[in-house]
């Protein structure tokens, strides 16, 4: 939103030992939820014409003793928005028949009914790499005998899917658990007990992944087909009502999971019995209720009580124990009873290690909970051998997955964020009293940080280097199809998930099965680019891949006047690097999330016009503590540097760095003479963002550039009839399918200076004519159309909307000139997706417009992760984006003074440029305050010359 308002006139040691209290406040790790769920009996239905009110229930109930069920672990959780404080119990897929089911007579009977026999009698004994192989061959048997479009087929596709899952091979899981759902769907209509169990265990495969957002709506579908189909009474329900809790989470909205989880404990203490291992398991996940509430006596006791019933029924080495297991030790810990919390996870450990293996992310997980224990215990040596072969496991999970197709890579690496945090924190305990190993540890944990922080951003970046490092031939052109026919799949992916949310009658099946069918051909053309470039360009897996930048090559990239600020914010503390070419420097901060939070959000309500109309003063005093906080001892630290690349993290990513304060002020600022006077951080450095630490490498090494490239095109001034308060952002128009309500577009106010700002920048890069499109001409389908590749700067002056004001739409877009009637193709809205689809070569996109800095709406997306993310996936190298409502006048001088500074002195580079028109605002007694000259910051790369 560009904005017309009423103005006023108006301690660190390079590297040495870390403090006494560095480790602070401690919180047990993030850890999530065992899974807990009976095995089911699924009746096949041998034909069609089988439907709801003709025996569904039939066939469906659990017989006592059937089989012990299986509880799942507590893992890391999703995402920290979660606010878990420790482990949650989970509950676990849901479990087809252990007998084959009927109509299977024949040749092939006796056969298939031993292997399933085999297989179930592997899989309840949690011997899952034993039972897969069994399962695969009665698949294959079925389908042969029957073709996959038959219910006998539903249930071993779940069963082997669940053997998957348990292996930790969540996307294959995931795949057989889609297939499942799609035949019982076609075969029942959409409402059945084989639909509902193929919902469940695809929701449980989504949760594993760590993608909540998208296990939460699948599992509530299949708890209502459920009650429905089998009856509010049925187990199945209460496997269903478990597995819900731990998609929404126990502990972050106890008011809403303990009631499911005490109808849960009812329905299977009733089916059941008091002493049955599932029973066990949903007391395990009141547990976790209780640890929260603060009664650790009360969820210990309880949960001995459920490893003893579990040790009885399933034996002294079973998977489920092991969950609960790591359940205990989590209470244990916040009884601060570290030595019994260490006994249960050395036992949980070497109960996964046998079944699992070494390299199982459930193996991991326990080892990390080890390594927790013992640095409570100040046995900082002991925890980091454990750590380490914690990350160890997930760092070749991430290797091996780089290239993975499916949409749950991304989710995966969030979830083990906790993982890697953890062992930054336990190297820097070790590192205490033994500063010869300073540099060492932190070289280490440097590298930490960064499989941490792996992000959609950097992500973005580092997909658009690999372009570049092809040139712009054939191969860049292919790499790039490869990387736009993986992003289409991934959104066929989403669709097919949203589509399973909704009601039977709500759903085009004609829809989804051409995306299905569209799936397959685009893994065809997968496997065919990634064979032609594996040939023509080995290096592409290398360069695509998010592999942490080492320290001794961050410094080498550096130049002698610059230093690289990385963060890494934790829930109980934060961190933070100084990298210079010539030293290091390597801190704790006093500031955990919560505290860091809250103190920028301080700072944005002062400059965030949409929450200070009065123009307020900003404290300075804030300002200087938060400097103070999240930079100690820099005047040591930064002697010498002109120039910061920041890489932020947490909430550190909405800070605009250059507004803190660098030295005690003299009051707080009153008038425009104060705040020229105030040591603002924006006086002594050019300051540059970075997504990642590894995005210094893709852009200073491996993405090229074009020296023949024209230099700038711009779009702005879009033909608007509204009226409002002049500022580039306004409320955002009705979405109607996707299409924006294109009157309601035309409604937003014009905005004529932008016109004049294009223009400048134009003659500011020497541009030739023709290259700035207003008004009509600045149209979404000129963009789309247009050979955006050819140029060096490109640069939009409009509108933006953020994520969350379109209604059924969350994307963020761009304001160009509306047609007369929306289409999908040009509805006056720039969306991120179809930036994302733009071919860019740019050196520099200016985007002056409110908020483009800002996320892209999903639950706990990182900053930048909208229109930001988009622009360096179409091909820019940096980026001018905003941080919230940018006053029209004060954008154009600011954009227009960067450019003019660049003409005046072209080797100084983009950030120094910024930093010289915010000097000059700063200046003037109407744009003194931060409000006007702060908005904007510098991302991607920013150097000299550059």
């Amino acid at each position: 939103m560009r904005i017309v308002l009423l103005v006023m006139v108006a301690t660190s040691v390079l590297l040495g030992p870390p403090p006494v209290q560095a480790q602070g406040r401690r919180q047990p790790p993030q850890v999530e939820q065992p899974q807990d769920e009976q095995p089911q009996d699924e009746q096949a239905v041998p034909s069609r014409k089988r439907r709801q009110g003709q025996g569904q229930g039939q066939g469906h109930g659990r017989r006592q003793g059937q089989g012990a069920g299986q509880e799942g672990q507590e893992q890391a959780p999703s995402t920290p928005a979660q606010g878990q404080a420790g482990g949650q119990p989970d509950s676990q897929p849901s479990v087809p028949p252990k007998s084959p089911p009927t109509g299977q007579a024949g040749s092939q009977g006796r056969p298939i009914r031993v292997l399933v026999e085999q297989a179930n009698a592997a899989f309840q004994a949690g011997r899952y790499l034993e039972a897969e192989p069994l399962y695969r061959q009665v698949l294959e048997m079925r389908e042969q005998k029957r073709g996959d479009e038959s219910f006998p087929v539903v249930p071993v596709m779940n069963r082997l899917g669940l053997c998957l899952a348990e292996q930790g091979k969540y996307p294959e899981a995931e795949a057989l658990f889609r297939r499942a759902l799609a035949t019982a769907e076609q075969l029942s209509g959409g409402e059945h007990a084989t639909v509902a169990m193929s919902l469940h265990n695809l929701g449980y495969a989504l949760r594993r992944q760590g993608r909540m957002a998208e296990a939460e709506p699948i599992l509530r579908r299949a708890l209502a087909m459920r009650e429905r189909v089998l009856g509010p009474e049925h187990p199945d329900v209460a496997s269903t009502l478990v597995n819900l809790t731990q998609a929404i989470g126990i502990t972050r909205r106890p008011a809403e999971t303990e009631p499911m989880l005490r109808r849960a404990l009812a329905i299977r203490e009733k089916a059941y019995g008091p002493d049955h291992p599932s029973v066990a398991g949903v007391n395990s996940a009141i547990a976790v209720l209780l640890r929260n509430q603060g009664r650790g006596t009360d969820a210990e006791a309880l949960m001995r009580r459920s490893i003893a019933i579990q040790e009885a029924r399933l034996g002294p080495e079973h998977p489920r124990l092991a969950n609960s297991l790591i359940t205990l030790g989590m209470t244990q810990l916040t009884l601060k009873r570290y030595a019994d919390a260490e006994a249960s996870f050395r036992r949980a450990a070497a109960i996964r290690e046998t079944v699992f293996g070494p390299n199982h992310p459930d193996t991991a997980q326990a080892y990390g909970t080890l390594a927790y224990t013992l640095a409570h215990q100040q046995r900082a040596e002991e925890a980091l051998t454990e750590i380490r072969r914690a990350t160890a496991i997930h760092i070749v999970r991430r290797e091996n997955d780089d290239q993975r197709r499916d949409e749950g890579t991304e989710s995966e690496r969030r979830s083990a964020r906790w993982l890697f945090a953890r062992h930054v924190g336990i190297a820097y305990l070790a590192s205490r009293g033994a500063s010869e190993r300073i540099p060492e540890l932190s070289r280490e944990a440097f590298e930490m940080q960064q499989w941490a922080q792996t992000g959609g951003v950097s992500g973005a970046l580092t997909r658009m280097a690999a372009r570049f490092a092809t040139g712009s031939g054939p191969l860049a052109a292919l790499v790039r199809e490869r990387q736009d026919v993986q992003a289409r799949r991934h959104a066929l992916d989403r669709g097919l998930i949203e589509g399973a949310t909704r009601p039977t009658a709500e759903r085009d099946r004609a829809q989804e099965n051409a995306m299905r069918a569209e799936i397959v051909a685009l893994d065809r053309r997968l496997d065919a680019l990634d064979a032609r470039l594996a040939g023509e360009f080995p290096r592409f897996e290398e360069l695509s891949s998010a592999q942490p930048l080492p320290m001794a090559k961050a410094r080498e990239l550096l130049a002698r006047d610059e230093a690289m600020l990385v963060y890494l914010v934790r829930d109980d503390d934060a961190f933070l690097w100084i990298v210079r070419k010539d030293r290091v420097f390597w801190r704790r901060l006093a500031h955990d999330r919560k505290s860091l939070d809250e103190a920028v959000k301080g700072l944005r309500a002062w400059l965030d016009p949409t929450l200070n109309r009065a123009l307020a003063p900003m404290p300075l005093v804030a300002a200087h503590k938060l400097y103070n906080d999240i930079l100690p001892g820099a005047d040591e630290a930064l002697q010498g540097i002109n120039r910061l690349l920041v890489v932020p993290d947490g909430p550190l990513q909405s800070l605009p760095f250059g507004v803190l304060v660098t030295s005690p002020p003299q009051g707080e600022a009153n008038d425009a003479a104060q705040y020229a006077a105030a040591p603002w951080l924006v006086r002594k450095y050019a300051i540059t963002v970075l997504p990642s630490v590894a995005s210094l490498k893709a852009l200073r090494v491996v993405a090229g550039r074009d020296a023949t490239r024209e230099p700038f095109v711009g779009y702005g001034d879009p033909e608007l009839r509204g009226s409002g308060t002049g500022g580039r952002g306004a409320p955002a128009p009705r979405m109607d399918q996707g299409i924006a309500d294109v009157a309601a577009v035309q409604g937003l106010e014009p905005l004529p200076e932008s016109a004049t700002e294009l223009r400048e920048m134009a003659k500011g890069f020497h541009a030739t004519a023709g290259t700035v499109f207003l008004g009509r001409a600045a149209t979404e389908r000129a963009v789309k159309s247009a050979n955006l590749a050819r140029y060096r700067v490109v640069a939009f002056a409009t509108h933006g909307l953020m994520a969350g004001e379109f209604g059924d739409n969350s994307e963020p877009a761009l304001v160009l000139t509306p047609p007369a009637v929306g289409t999908p193709e040009d509805d006056g809205l720039l969306m991120a997706s179809e930036v994302a689809q733009l071919k860019l070569d740019a050196d520099w996109v200016i985007l002056s417009a409110c908020n483009t800095a800002a996320p892209d709406g999903t639950p706990g997306a990182e900053g930048m992760s909208g229109l930001a993310k988009a622009f360096f996936y179409a091909g820019a190298r940096s980026l001018l984006v905003s941080h919230w409502a940018v006053a029209s006048d004060a954008a154009v001088r600011l954009t227009t003074g960067a450019v003019a500074a660049m003409d005046r002195q072209p080797g100084i580079g983009r950030a120094e440029a910024l930093r010289r028109s915010m000097l000059a605002l700063l200046d003037d007694k109407a744009m003194a305050h931060p409000m006007f000259w702060a908005p904007f910051v510098l991302v991607g790369e920013g150097g000299t010359g550059r």
